[in-house]
């Protein structure tokens, strides 16, 4: 900070320019500070209240949506002229996308719950084989951060403790296998659905960009493309910072979630994680087949 105040005694270097070291430290401070969260989540996960009781169980709901369909075309995607962005979000992009509808909200509490109790961690074909190999090693049957009262009920452990979980706010604490299963099993139900599968990040910053979204800040949201570097891509200020993720191992998540401090809530910014990681705040959204043909 010291050196930070007096510019003229600062070397000629790139990361000096516009202030970006400044939005580098602080964005990078915003990012531990909800992982620290995450962590003091999992810490609550460990707190035993055998009687509690939910006084506001979550009650199942059948999918549905407002969608709203996109044409196909040429789009620009990644940061402009932003002293913020990192560098996976540079440079900006133009990106041929094909026609599609997309979920206006992403999936719910209460949409999730449907789907588990149709057994849809029990039905394998609704898995992939990844997936399979997820649920075999851990057992998991709900997402991460919900919990059963004696009665039954569904509840959710959150920083502060219990609470209920409001039904039409995004599930969150799901993979992305289960993802892909939730959106396997909205396919198989056929109707306006059909063909239902978790949205591309591409199509996610098109239609946040458009303003067309719900809820694009409750919760990270999964994508099902692998995280990737963009053409001419150029590390910034070195490889550590998300040359790691360039692995065809990690996914990409888009948004951002109720703890995501503001100056990381931008079109643009990407964020990272392993499919089998069940911690994040994160849900999905699904996108599906136009209903009209593009000139």
């Amino acid at each position: 900070m010291r050196r930070l105040a007096t510019p003229a005694a600062l070397p000629d270097h790139p990361i000096l320019k516009n202030d970006r070291i400044v939005w580098f430290l602080l964005q990078e401070q915003a990012k531990l500070y909800e992982y620290m969260l995450i962590l003091l989540n999992q810490r609550s996960l460990q707190i035993q209240e055998p009687n509690y009781v939910c006084n506001e169980p979550l009650i199942a709901e059948n999918p549905h949506w407002e969608t709203k369909e996109l044409s196909q075309g040429h789009y620009r995607i990644g940061a402009r002229d932003d002293p913020r962005a990192y560098d996976n979000e540079l440079p900006p992009q133009a990106v041929e996308l094909s026609s599609y509808r997309i979920a206006l909200s992403p999936v719910s509490n209460a949409q999730y719950l449907a789907f588990m109790q149709d057994g849809g961690y029990e039905d394998s074909t609704l898995w992939r084989d990844e997936g399979k190999q997820w649920l075999a090693q851990c057992n998991c049957s709900h997402p991460e951060y919900w919990r059963q009262d004696g009665d039954g009920g569904w509840y959710e452990t959150a920083i502060n403790g219990h609470t209920h979980l409001p039904p039409h706010e995004p599930v969150t604490g799901i993979c992305l296998y289960e993802a892909h299963a939730f959106s396997s099993w909205v396919d198989r139900q056929s109707g306006e659905y059909s063909g239902a599968i978790i949205q591309h990040e591409y199509q996610w910053e098109m239609a946040t960009r458009t303003g067309v979204l719900d809820q694009a800040n409750r919760a990270w949201e999964w994508c099902g493309n692998t995280f990737h570097s963009y053409p001419e891509f150029k590390p910034f200020p070195d490889s550590s910072v998300s040359a790691q993720a360039f692995d065809e191992k990690h996914f990409a998540l888009r948004g951002g979630s109720l703890h995501t401090q503001q100056m990381l809530r931008r079109a643009s910014f990407r964020h990272w994680a392993l499919p089998s990681d069940h911690h994040h705040f994160a849900t999905t959204r699904l996108v599906f087949p136009a209903r009209h043909k593009w000139s």
